[in-house]
């Protein structure tokens, strides 16, 4: 019975956590598995790389996933370690098991070579799941409700509205007119007027660009033409999909 111990983590910054996974996954060999005749085939680590990414696809977990065989066990301390969506784990666990390799996740106690080890392993993995679906639609409805009240959202939240100069830093910072920004997008108004495309505009715009504080797309050339048209709000938003809809 080979033995093979995996683990992973998502950002550089998160380095520090390889040594705890090696840590609980090797203590377990040790008191658990060793004393059945385990043999330890190595330490696998996918560093840097994102919980999104198929087991099977990963750098280390396709070595893992090649190499083992029948009657062989994977060990990983925490089950988002290895799998991240439920697609991903339940076929790679249904795979696993026509194979004969048994997977082991100690966060949970759970142990595939057992019936109600397997059983437990879809439910937790179920259940992660169903979570994350519904974080992801309480994150959609908050960001629906801020484009709907026209605030800004991600960088643009981080950023000046078009026509305004954002002054100091962090909470103390505050939105003041920029003359000199308005009075550019004004020009490029006239030459759309002038019937010039949104490229074309771009490209003469370019040098302003280089002046100012701004690099201007055909996308932000036409956000720039819509928050003129609106009055300059304070609070302005540009989905890219609306900025790239219109006519060019």
């Amino acid at each position: 019975m080979n033995v093979y111990l995996y683990g992973r983590h998502s950002t550089d910054k998160q380095s520090a956590t390889e040594d705890v996974q090696r840590a609980a996954c090797e203590a377990y060999f040790k008191h658990t598995l060793k004393p059945k005749g385990g043999v330890l085939v190595g330490w696998h680590y996918d560093a840097a790389v994102s919980g999104g990414k198929p087991f099977a696809e990963r750098p280390e977990g396709v070595r893992v996933w090649l190499s083992a065989q029948p009657g062989d066990v994977i060990v990983v301390s925490k089950l988002d370690r290895a799998f991240r969506s439920l697609i991903d784990g339940a076929n790679c666990v249904e795979a696993l098991k026509h194979r004969g390799v048994h997977f082991v996740a100690l966060d949970l106690g759970l142990d595939t070579s057992t019936p109600m080890g397997e059983f437990a392993l879809h439910i937790f993995l179920a259940a992660a799941q169903l979570q994350r679906r519904y974080t992801s639609e309480r994150t959609r409805e908050v960001l629906a409700i801020k484009a709907k009240r026209g605030q800004p959202i991600g960088r643009a939240a981080a950023s000046s509205p078009y026509g305004w100069r954002r002054v100091g830093r962090g909470k103390g910072s505050h939105l003041t007119g920029d003359e000199g920004e308005r009075a550019r997008i004004d020009e490029m108004a006239e030459w759309r007027e002038g019937g010039l495309s949104l490229e074309q505009i771009s490209f003469k715009a370019a040098p302003l660009g280089a002046e100012g504080r701004r690099s201007w797309y055909p996308s932000s050339v036409s956000a720039a033409l819509e928050a003129r048209s609106l009055g300059f709000p304070r609070a302005f938003m540009r989905s890219r999909r609306r900025a790239l809809s219109g006519p060019r």
